[in-house]
């Protein structure tokens, strides 16, 4: 079983392991998008990625009448609604720090709905060089 650890944003985003997120989403785009949420259509639509893997979903991506400059904050703000009205636990993240890729991270839009609803920290799974990530985040793998 996979051990989930409570990181502090202050840590990670302080620390080397963070390049930035990968959604540029001011909380008054949030805002615009909750609102653009109160309609039946767009809601409906964005639900309907909730349960696929965002990228492979197609509809919200291929809506021409949706600007395409909102649609990583109507994601976001369809999680800050499930998590803030619905009390849903989001899945934890990934860290990985022997990923090959820009960002060791995986789980933008979750963390960017979290720290809208300005909460400290978020569950994630970590991977990778223990001593690093014990010591950027003050934890401690169990033995």
């Amino acid at each position: 079983m996979d051990t989930i650890f409570n990181i502090k944003f202050e840590d990670f985003e302080k620390s080397e392991l963070f390049s930035g997120y990968a959604y540029d989403v001011s909380n008054e785009t949030i805002d615009y998008a909750l609102n653009m949420l109160e309609n039946k259509e767009i809601y409906d639509l964005v639900y309907s990625e909730i349960d696929k893997d965002w990228q492979d979903a197609f509809e919200l991506n291929a809506n021409t009448i949706i600007n395409d400059s909102m649609k990583d904050a109507l994601r976001i703000a369809m999680l800050v609604l499930l998590i803030r009205d619905n009390g849903i636990n989001i899945n934890p993240v990934d860290i990985d720090t022997f990923s090959n890729s820009e960002s060791c991270l995986e789980g933008h839009h979750r963390l960017l709905a979290l720290k809208y609803l300005k909460y400290k920290e978020f569950p994630a799974y970590l991977s990778g060089n223990m001593d690093i990530l014990e010591s950027k985040f003050n934890i401690k793998f169990p033995d």
